[in-house]
C-alpha cells in the first residue's frame, strides 16, 4: 500500500473514532439532561417550592461567592430532598463523563500524531537521519533493512510519546517542516492537552505548568470541565486531523505523481 493510501486510511480511522466519541457524549448528555428536566415535572406543594427557592438561592450565593453566604442548608421537604440528591448525582455523572471523555479524546489525538509519524518514517527513511546512535546489537537483531527502519521509527515515536503537545509541534516543524501552530484552533488543542494532564495528575486543579502554558491567571483553581467543553474540543480535533493530513500530503508531495 502506498504512503498516501496508508495515511488516508489512518485519517479515516481516527476521524471515525473521534466522531464516535462525539456522538456518544452528545447521546449521554441528552439522556442526562432528560433526567434533569424530569425533576421539574414533579408536583411540588407550596412548601416544597419554597424549599426549592431557598436551595436555589443557597447554590447561587455559593457560586457567586456572595459575602456572608450560608455554608450549609437543611431541606426538610420529603419530596424535594430525594429529588435534590438525584439531581446532584446526575450532575456528578455529567462531570465524570466529561473528564473521562476528555482524557480519551486527548489519547486519540496523541495516537493520531504518533501513528502518522511512525508510518511516514517507515516510508521515508531519510527522515530518520539524526545524531542518535544505534547499538551493534540493535542492528544485528533485525533480519532486514525494512525491519530495522521499522524498529528505529517505533523507537523514535515511543520517545516522543513522553513529550508534551508542544514537543510534538517542535518535532513536526523541525523534521517535517509543518507548523502545527498554523492550525486555527491550535490554542484549543494545546489547552485540552494540558487540561487532561491536570485532571489525571492534579485532580483538575490549576498548577504552575498549566498556567504558564495556557496563560491562565490563577493557580490552585479547580477547573470545571463540562460536556459542552468536551463537545467543542472534539469538533476542534476533527478539524485538526484534517489539517495535519492536508499539510502532510502537501509537504510530502503525495498525489502529485512525484
Amino acid at each position: 500500500m502506498s504512503l498516501e493510501r496508508k495515511l488516508g486510511a489512518m485519517q479515516s480511522q481516527f476521524y471515525s473514532e473521534v466522531s464516535s466519541l462525539l456522538s456518544f457524549v452528545k447521546d449521554v448528555a441528552s439522556s442526562l439532561a432528560e433526567r434533569s428536566r424530569a425533576f421539574r415535572l414533579l408536583d411540588l406543594s407550596p412548601g416544597d417550592l419554597a424549599a426549592w427557592d431557598q436551595f436555589f438561592k443557597f447554590v447561587s450565593d455559593a457560586h457567586h461567592h456572595v459575602p456572608r453566604a450560608r455554608k450549609k442548608i437543611e431541606i426538610r421537604s420529603q419530596k424535594l430532598g430525594p429529588m435534590l440528591l438525584d439531581l446532584a448525582r446526575t450532575e456528578e455523572q455529567k462531570a465524570f463523563l466529561a473528564e473521562m471523555s476528555l482524557s480519551h479524546l486527548v489519547c486519540l489525538q496523541e495516537g493520531f500524531l504518533k501513528d502518522y509519524v511512525r508510518v511516514i518514517l517507515c516510508n521515508r527513511k531519510e527522515l530518520l537521519k539524526c545524531n542518535k546512535q544505534v547499538s551493534y546489537e540493535e542492528v544485528c537483531s533485525r533480519d532486514s533493512i525494512a525491519s530495522l527502519v521499522s524498529y528505529l521509527a517505533q523507537k523514535e515515536v515511543d520517545a516522543m510519546g513522553h513529550g508534551s503537545i508542544d514537543d510534538w509541534a517542535t518535532y513536526f516543524e523541525s523534521r517535517l517542516n509543518i507548523r502545527l501552530q498554523g492550525f486555527p484552533g491550535w490554542a484549543e488543542i494545546r489547552e485540552a492537552s494540558y487540561r487532561r494532564n491536570l485532571i489525571v495528575h492534579n485532580r483538575g486543579v490549576t498548577n504552575d505548568i498549566y498556567c504558564s502554558k495556557t496563560s491562565h491567571k490563577k493557580k490552585g483553581e479547580l477547573l470545571v470541565t463540562d460536556l459542552r467543553y468536551v463537545v467543542g474540543r472534539a469538533k476542534t480535533l476533527l478539524k485538526f486531523i484534517r489539517y495535519v493530513h492536508k499539510q502532510l500530503r502537501t509537504k510530502l508531495k503525495l498525489g502529485t505523481g512525484k
